[in-house]
């Protein structure tokens, strides 16, 4: 099994600036075991909607920012990777395709 992602970088990196650790975050959040915010944070349980607009206030970043603190999954674009490209076809590739279609065509015309 490999290592496991760094999750929510950028909100774990601005509770930092802010002087919020762990357990007083849980404290804002009204958790009452400070368990919750780890598995949160890990990406073992989802965060609620009502949850994500109250991290926004407490971190003080604009609900615009939410896709930014709370990424797909956990993990940044940069961490995931790029999403694979579909390579060009060559034109001799497009061509063959292209005359194959024309020949299924035909075939269904004659049927």
């Amino acid at each position: 099994m490999g290592k496991p992602l760094d999750t929510y970088r950028y909100l774990r990196k601005r509770l930092r600036e802010l002087g919020i650790d762990l357990p007083y975050f849980a404290e804002l959040m009204g958790f009452s075991v400070q368990q919750t915010v780890y598995d949160r944070l890990s990406g073992r349980t989802p965060w609620k909607i009502r949850e994500i607009y109250q991290v926004m206030d407490i971190i003080k970043e604009p609900y615009e920012r939410i896709p930014v603190v709370f990424p797909p999954d956990g993990v940044e674009y940069k961490q995931r990777g790029r999403p694979k490209r579909e390579r060009q076809k060559s034109p001799k590739e497009l061509l063959i395709e292209a005359l194959g279609l024309m020949e299924a065509e035909e075939r269904k015309g004659t049927a």
